[in-house]
């Protein structure tokens, strides 16, 4: 049966290996703390939108799924020992890939349980599962986004969430695309534009959501605590943990 799938991909939470830039400011162990915190977050949020699903058409509509990719391979034990709550239904994989775009590519690959195309989209008509991937340090986003992302894919192949930063912090597909994802360079601030042109030579149509900003410094954390959306996690781990460090 079709479905669609949330797709969360994270390094382990281990101090000194993540959120590097955020820990050359607050610690290696404070940045540890903030990834964890912006995991459970996301995952409770990822919790509602699963239990979310309504009769809406289109891939809106579909029993919904979720995942968790995780690097280095073989690293579930440090999200156990860090304390991350991994609830039954959300499945463990491996990323794999020598870049962040082969393994975003991988991911999507998986679970849509598909070989690879040069293109996406289906034949008009035709029931279709999606993937919706997101990054794991993302505090503003909520599960009223990863729905908003599922009903644009009712009318668009691709949607695409962007970062202040020039990347993206959501794509959604609604089958695997190799060639968006063989970007030369995985940073810097050209990464959405060179995706959404690769998108264009292929004839897709491409949804935008809101721009939301980066999680990578603290400068980044205090306009986080002063975006709009802040109000409505207020009660999450993140939340709680950025009003510590900045508020």
């Amino acid at each position: 049966m079709a479905a669609l799938h949330w797709i969360l991909l994270s390094r382990a939470p281990i101090a000194g290996q993540t959120k590097t830039r955020l820990a050359a400011e607050i610690g290696p162990e404070e940045a540890r703390r903030f990834h964890v915190a912006c995991l459970e977050q996301l995952i409770a949020e990822s919790g509602r939108f699963v239990a979310g699903a309504d009769a809406a058409r289109g891939v809106a509509g579909l029993p919904r799924r979720r995942h968790l990719f995780i690097t280095p391979p073989g690293s579930r034990q440090a999200f156990v020992e860090a304390g991350v709550g991994l609830p039954p239904d959300l499945q463990l994989h491996d990323q794999h890939g020598a870049t962040l775009g082969a393994r975003m590519a991988q991911a999507i690959s998986t679970v849509l349980c598909t070989a690879p195309g040069p293109a996406l989209g289906t034949e008009p008509g035709a029931e279709s599962g999606a993937a919706l991937l997101t990054g794991s340090d993302l505090p503003l986003v909520t599960a009223n986004h990863l729905q908003q992302a599922a009903a644009l894919l009712a009318t668009a192949d691709l949607v695409l969430g962007a970062a202040e930063d020039g990347g993206y912090w959501l794509i959604g597909m609604k089958a695997p695309a190799p060639a968006l994802f063989e970007l030369a360079e995985w940073g810097g601030p050209t990464v959405l534009e060179r995706t959404i042109a690769a998108a264009a030579a292929q004839g897709l149509r491409v949804a935008r959501m809101e721009t939301l900003p980066d999680a990578d410094t603290l400068a980044d954390l205090r306009r986080i605590a002063g975006h709009p959306g802040f109000g409505s996690i207020g009660g999450g781990r993140a939340a709680a943990v950025i009003r510590r460090l900045v508020v």
